[in-house]
């Protein structure tokens, strides 16, 4: 009786102690999983930044050259100016298909403003680096 007492004991110790290590593998293995996935985040979000502030710019120049406000290329794109100014300042990011209703309200195709905001990054890029 002693025995299977002390058997019942060391199964009971080892359980627990595979159990806490098993819990501490997976703390480790998901912390290394989110430091893995917040690492390829902020690279993206750094090279997403820099196309949407292009992208920004190039909507912008498009709007004044058409002698269009804020608020006429809202309406004409179904948007509310607020969002327009948002973003010009890089502060949105639109969706595709927002970024479609924006290119048709200015008279242009959206690949024809993402080639041009590609040129503008690629433009910026070089910049920096001399």
């Amino acid at each position: 009786m002693r025995l299977q007492s002390a058997g019942g004991f060391a199964f009971s110790f080892v359980s627990a102690f595979f159990n806490a290590l098993f819990r501490e593998k997976v703390k480790t293995n998901v912390l290394s999983a989110f430091q893995a996935v917040q690492s390829i985040l902020h690279r993206m979000q750094r090279i997403r930044l820099e196309l949407s502030d292009s992208f920004a710019l190039v909507v912008q120049k498009h709007r004044e050259a058409k002698g269009l406000s804020r608020a006429i290329l809202a309406a004409e794109a179904g948007l509310h100016q607020t969002y327009i100014g948002l973003l010009e300042r890089a502060e949105r990011s639109p969706n595709l298909d927002t970024a479609q209703a924006i290119a048709k309200a200015l008279g242009v195709s959206l690949s024809q403003l993402i080639i041009e905001a590609e040129k503008a990054q690629e433009r910026k890029s070089r910049a920096d680096k001399t």
